[in-house]
């Protein structure tokens, strides 16, 4: 485990590697197959809009203890249940940095929006016995 630091979102310093990174590694996703790059630069674009435009919506960011501008990853949660997106660079994945990112979710019936990775299933199930009980629901932002 390496040592973090949890803080809040600072939009102005955090916004462009939140919305780059989170449109970047989404398009990998199974969703993403077969939509062209510009249409889907374009919606999941307006998608974070909306859903870092509602209330109570926080992103927490993990970063560098020593130099709190160095983002280790992020995660994106609306109220107490509703997990948007988890991110964790590369270098960074498999020291639980994403297990302290979104921890106080566990043991929660969770909704979750967007689907990445089985892999990243697999890990959070090994946390939270719970997990098989979290539901995928991509649409909970249309209602």
């Amino acid at each position: 485990m390496i040592n973090i630091v949890l803080r809040d979102c600072i939009p102005l310093a955090d916004n462009d590697f939140i919305y780059d990174s989170w449109i970047k590694s989404y398009s990998n996703s199974g969703f993403s197959r077969g939509i062209p790059t510009s249409l889907y630069v374009v919606g999941q674009r307006s998608r974070i809009d909306k859903i870092l435009g509602s209330p109570p919506t926080k992103v927490t960011i993990a970063t560098n203890p020593e130099e709190p501008s160095v983002i280790y990853g992020y995660s994106v949660i609306t109220g107490e249940n509703i997990l948007h997106y988890l991110y964790v660079k590369n270098a960074f994945r498999k020291l639980g940095i994403g297990t302290q990112l979104i921890n106080r979710l566990f043991g929660s019936q969770v909704l979750y929006t967007h689907k990445s990775a089985d892999i990243w299933a697999e890990r959070i199930l090994k946390e939270d016995p719970t997990f098989n009980e979290w539901m995928y629901d991509p649409y909970v932002l249309e209602i």
